[in-house]
């Protein structure tokens, strides 16, 4: 009998240390900020490359109408 609720008792210990082990491993968070973090990345580096080719595709479409202007 002693025998019995020891090793009951050793059986439900490792249960609960591995219970813990696995609950402390779980990485799902985690890895919903690094993707958050990443999309936040690449939308401030696709709103940078836009002003950017915005502004310098502007200046060039107006120099090219002033041109043509000109040429006129």
């Amino acid at each position: 009998m002693l025998t019995t609720v020891y090793t009951n008792a050793i059986w439900l210990k490792t249960r609960l240390v591995d219970r813990l082990r696995r609950t402390g491993q779980s990485d799902r968070g985690a890895a919903m900020v690094e993707y958050a973090l990443l999309f936040s990345l690449i939308v401030l580096v696709c709103l940078a490359a836009v002003t950017l080719l915005g502004t310098s595709t502007s200046d060039r479409t107006t120099n090219s109408a002033d041109q043509i202007i000109a040429a006129n």
